[in-house]
């Protein structure tokens, strides 16, 4: 019998005895690797929490390029005293299991240590999105902290070009926790894979656009992986139960604007599915059935564009207007905090006219959006602020209102105080100095576009999700320095929806 079999049977024994009892960690977590944000790779994360949820045998993504070259060494070097898997899950309470790279653990009673081992890459192969940028990962890495794992990530390259010294850095953390382990003979000459230090967004687009993977890889290209399968929800067991009701995570509430006008069963229809998604708003971070590995639509979107290069197009507009880089960086800010905060105020007048409540009328753009009322008099109100998700794509987002029409289909409206989409005269603005992404380097990189297909995803999860159809999709521009309001039209994106969710199934 092959040490993998061996492996997954003794897995197989270890889950069926421990199914309905708690698990301790066997050892002291130490501090000894601890890092600061951005880290410098390789990184261990220690647990926080004394008891482990167990995994689950499956198998949910597409193996990364490097995994199953990584899982020989991980075999080679760690059967003999760990069960070393490919294949495992570990579910949250509810919602989407996770899928650790490699599990490696000793089970043995009062010796027990569980490792989540990661290889992050900077960027997607196929869709040339960035991936496991500087904070990315820190939710994720902290649900299995709290259930007594511990979490050991490298970058890609080290696990390329350096196997065996990713493995004697595995080792040394298992020594230092456990000061009985005999490191493998063979890794004791070896020293820590050289030093990668962690990147931002705009780091992982540079490199994309240069070719980096696929030259340390040695490859000319990424081909799509195929379509992950969507994973089925893990029934809880009864341990699963008792230690999710020991760990103690800032989760915040669900949250749900409905319109006071709104018939009773249309309330209740969604009613189950409303309470599942909660949002942080400080944080601007939904969570699904408290999975933090949720994103926005917005957020999934950005990651089909280049990141802003601030740093270098703030040299360029700073030394046209005498000013330094960093006054500029300064003013760029205060505007966005302070259009954020006028899009919030005009969004919040909306709602409380929607909810009978008293709104601000001196307010010019929400005098616009009266106006817009008052030509479409007729329109019916189905809800507003609503929060959708979809769990199987792992991205919420909220719709700022939907009409219903007589037919029982619903008009999808966005508030925009902006004046990025159309100019004075309400002629759309798609500049095209950019482009997107992967299969959307046929879309520019302007607000308009981004707005579309924002829409577009919001239109794909009530349909797909709330059995709802979408007859049409519209922003509403409300911004003061326009003299009127105005209604862009928004178009059908199928194909551009499709690539985004076939693409996200397979990285996320």
């Amino acid at each position: 019998m092959s040490e993998k079999k061996s492996g997954i049977k003794k897995y197989a024994e270890d889950i069926e005895k421990s199914i309905n009892s708690l698990k301790k960690i066997g050892y002291i977590p130490s501090d000894k690797f601890n890092q600061e944000t951005p880290f410098r790779y390789p990184v261990a994360k220690m647990p926080k929490g004394e008891f482990i949820k167990l995994p689950r045998k499956g198998n949910i993504n597409k193996k990364s390029y490097t995994e199953n070259f990584f899982f020989k060494y991980l075999t080679n070097h760690f059967a003999k005293d760990f069960t070393v898997l490919n294949d495992s899950i570990v579910p949250p309470k509810t919602g989407m299991a996770y899928e650790p790279d490699f599990v490696l653990y000793d089970g043995n009673k009062g010796n027990t240590i569980f490792l989540n081992i990661e290889i992050d890459e900077p960027y997607e192969g196929f869709s040339r999105t960035s991936t496991h940028e500087i904070n990315s990962n820190d939710l994720r890495d902290l649900f299995f902290q709290n259930r007594g794992w511990i979490v050991i990530r490298f970058a890609e390259i080290q696990i390329h070009q350096e196997p065996k010294e990713c493995c004697l850095f595995i080792a040394d953390v298992i020594k230092e926790l456990k000061p009985d382990y005999i490191i493998p003979i063979e890794l004791k000459t070896l020293t820590h894979p050289s030093i990668v230090e962690q990147w931002n967004k705009l780091k992982s687009n540079n490199w994309a656009k240069k070719k980096y993977r696929e030259n340390y890889l040695g490859i000319k290209s990424f081909s799509f992986r195929g379509q992950k399968k969507i994973p089925q929800n893990v029934e809880q067991t009864d341990a699963d139960i008792k230690l999710e009701s020991l760990i103690s995570e800032k989760i915040p509430q669900s949250h749900f604007a409905e319109i006071k006008k709104t018939v009773l069963g249309i309330k209740n229809s969604n009613r189950d599915r409303d309470q599942r998604i909660s949002f942080d708003a400080k944080e601007h971070r939904y969570f699904i059935d408290g999975n933090p590995d949720t994103i926005s639509v917005s957020e999934l979107i950005g990651k089909f564009f280049q990141e802003f290069d601030e740093p270098y197009w703030s040299k360029i507009k700073a030394a046209q207007r005498g000013i330094s880089p960093e006054t500029l960086r300064k003013e760029w800010t205060e505007k966005a905090i302070d259009s954020s905060n006028k899009g919030t105020y005009l969004h919040e007048q909306i709602e409380n006219f929607y909810q009978e409540k008293s709104y601000d009328s001196s307010l010019k753009e929400f005098c616009h959006f009266l106006s817009f009322k008052k030509k479409y008099p007729t329109l019916k109100p189905y809800l507003s602020e609503w929060r959708i998700f979809d769990e199987d794509l792992l991205i919420g987002g909220t719709v700022d209102m939907l009409y219903e029409k007589d037919d029982g289909s619903l008009i999808i409206f966005d508030w925009k105080r902006s004046l990025k989409v159309v100019d004075i005269n309400g002629t759309i603005i798609n500049s095209d100095y950019n482009y997107g992404l992967g299969k959307l380097n046929h879309i520019a990189d302007n607000s308009y576009n981004k707005y579309c297909l924002q829409l577009n995803l919001y239109r794909h999860i009530i349909e797909t999700k709330y059995n709802k159809k979408i007859s049409s999709m519209n922003l509403l521009i409300l911004h003061p320095d326009y003299e009127s309001y105005f209604v862009v039209k928004v178009p059908k994106m199928q194909s551009e929806v499709d690539y985004i969710i076939e693409t996200s199934l397979d990285w996320r």
